[in-house]
């Protein structure tokens, strides 16, 4: 009877936990694949975000390329808890 209680709870539902992901804020990051939103013609990115504080122009969210200045990102502006949204499309154009 031991055996067959083991095995229904091995094979049971497992209960939803609250899983949260917290980095150190010391360079932690979460890398996507590679190449996940280049056959997409739209996409959705959704976070809760609590910050600790306000370091300067921390963010949530990044995408892009370095090497051609094209990007997305979500932070808050410099030192101050006043989120922004900016899109560059290359050549430093902002919008």
């Amino acid at each position: 009877m031991r055996l067959l209680t083991l095995l229904l709870f091995l094979c049971g539902p497992v209960l939803a936990q609250n899983q949260v992901l917290e980095l150190d804020g010391k360079g932690s990051y979460v890398q996507l694949p590679a190449h996940i939103f280049d056959t997409l013609q739209a996409a959705t990115v959704e976070a809760w975000v609590r910050w600790d504080d306000w370091a300067y122009f921390t963010q949530w969210f990044g995408f892009g390329a370095d090497d051609q200045w094209c990007s997305m990102y979500v932070n808050h502006r410099e030192s101050s808890p006043f989120l922004q949204f900016a899109l560059y499309t290359g050549h430093d154009e902002l919008h």
